[in-house]
């Protein structure tokens, strides 16, 4: 049984993402996110599209995440 109804597949589908994006990004350990942040202060071509296939999200999501992370604490 789903909780999406057939019309809104691709908005339920997005926000599936997020929630997982938002999990992932809460799990990373400290050594990780110091250095996703050495990376995005150093490497000049970066940008919020920017993917960290090693975490599975980009620049942005990540950057997104900690903030509100933040916000909530």
């Amino acid at each position: 049984m789903s909780i999406c109804h057939e019309d809104e597949l691709g908005e339920c589908a997005m926000w599936k993402v997020y929630v997982v994006t938002g999990h992932s990004v809460a799990q990373q350990r400290m050594r990780d996110k110091r250095d996703i942040f050495h990376t995005m202060r150093t490497v000049h071509a970066i940008s919020h599209d920017t993917f960290f296939p090693q975490y599975g999200f980009t620049a942005g999501e990540f950057s997104m995440w900690q903030v509100l992370k933040e916000r909530l604490r």
